[in-house]
């Protein structure tokens, strides 16, 4: 086994998950390898001091509850808050849209006040855009049918 195949199986190795080959495999590079030695050495005081720990600390049964109460009263809180936010949203976007219809239908009757092209000056528009003297593929269509 190399170096870098040790340092893989460090945890393993604590928690006696390698096959028997695997872990007497790991064991000859240790005692041959003084760096790796070193390091797992190093590892394994650190894994031992975390499961200490872990051992030593007991989960608590009531913390579940108290974060759901606290969850709850929150929700209860936002909620009395939120009704009031979208009814004011709602009638600010309500009074918008009467005022620009009032605005609107204010700068209509001020604009309707001036002068409209006639018929005759559409047909004068229509001439000068679209000149009837000019070659169109329909009237081709017309002539072969």
């Amino acid at each position: 086994m190399n170096c870098k195949k040790a340092n893989t199986n460090y945890i393993d190795a604590i928690e006696k998950t390698l096959s028997h080959d695997e872990q007497k495999a790991f064991e000859q590079h240790i005692t041959s390898c003084q760096t790796c030695s070193k390091s797992f050495q190093k590892v394994k005081e650190v894994y031992q001091s975390i499961n200490a720990e872990v051992e030593e600390y007991a989960p608590n049964p009531f913390l579940a509850q108290k974060i759901w109460d606290r969850l709850s009263s929150k929700q209860n809180a936002e909620s009395t808050i939120i009704p009031f936010t979208r009814r004011a949203v709602v009638s600010l976007a309500a009074a918008g849209i009467a005022l620009g219809i009032v605005i609107g239908t204010l700068f209509n009757t001020s604009s309707s006040s001036t002068v409209s092209p006639n018929d005759e000056q559409w047909t004068q528009l229509a001439e000068d855009y679209f000149p009837s003297d000019m070659f169109s593929p329909y009237e081709e269509l017309k002539h072969n049918d």
